[in-house]
Formats: C-alpha cells, structure tokens, sequence
C-alpha cells in the first residue's frame, strides 16, 4: 500500500512541475470578462484550462455529491464544481490584488448577486463583510505575507481543486 501512495506522490510532484502559472489563469479569467457569467464563451479558455490542470475537477460533476452532513446535490450537478471554481477565481481575484490589479479583483470577488451573502447587504449576517473594499485589499496584502511565492501561490490553486473530493459519493467508495 506504502508503495502505492509513493508512486501516486511522485506523480503528482511531477505534474506539479509542469504545471501552467498562477499568472496564466488569471490573466485567461482576465481575458474572458472576469466571473460575470460562467458559462459565457469568454470563459472557455479559462475552464479549459482549469479542467486540463485540475482533472479531479470532473470529480464534483459526477454522481452524487454530499454539499452537508446528510444533503446532495442532484446526481450530474455541476453545482460543486462551479463552487469550487469559484473559490478558485476568488484565489485569483486576492492574486490580481496584491500583484498590481485591485480593482479587477475586487470587482471579481464581488460581482453578482449572492442574496444575502452579497456584498452590498448589511455586513455581519452570514460570512460577507458588506463592501469594504480597505478590508479586502488588507486581507489580500496578508495573503500574500504567507503566500510569498508562485509556488505557494500555485499549492493554493491545488488545494482548493481537490480539498472537497471528499464529498463525491462515488470517490469516497472508491477510497
């Protein structure tokens, strides 16, 4: 089993060496308007290149996905998937922030309607802090004190891909 898993870290240490910049995505992202519409054609670049980087990502579109203790998604929701490449825009979005776009960012990361989780509701309810834009540039400018490489910037990228695997029906019986 040991020898398994070593195989399966070598090679995810080697495609993690070939792996495109954190830049490129969001400079395709960029390219396609930003979040507005995920499914708008502006954005096929960017999905396609997310989806060929991060296959796993297929995983949240498959079966049944477990979104909390006892609730799914209808089986073939890409709902999880289009969750999880949000939390990877909002990665980019604090990326473009501390690299000289705050604005682009910003605005990604508080574009659309969200109910009342948006960013122009009352702050405190739920997890939104209303539209306080000093504070998202401050929690950007901390990011990146941890964040102080592409690579890290990168391992980010990789974690928020496959942290949620967990919840696909399908992968934990395989596992």
């Amino acid at each position: 089993c040991q020898a398994g898993f070593d195989v399966q870290v070598e090679l995810i240490t080697q495609h993690a060496k070939h792996h495109q910049k954190v830049a490129e995505f969001a400079a395709a992202l960029k390219a396609g308007d930003g979040p507005s519409n995920p499914l708008a054609s502006g954005h096929t670049r960017f999905l396609k290149m997310l989806d060929g980087q991060f296959p796993e990502l297929q995983i949240y579109r498959i079966g049944k996905i477990q979104t909390s203790p006892g609730i799914e998604e209808i089986a073939g929701s890409p709902t999880e998937y289009f969750r999880t490449v949000g939390a990877m825009i909002a990665l980019l979005s604090a990326y473009l922030t501390v690299h000289g776009d705050e604005e682009v960012g910003l605005q990604w990361v508080s574009a659309g309607a969200r109910g009342p989780m948006s960013m122009d509701k009352v702050p405190g309810k739920f997890i939104n802090m209303g539209n306080q834009p000093q504070d998202y540039r401050k929690f950007c400018k901390r990011l990146a004190e941890e964040l102080k490489s592409e690579e890290d910037w990168w391992f980010m990228m990789v974690f928020l891909a496959v942290h949620d695997v967990g919840k696909s029906d399908d992968f934990r019986h395989r596992v």
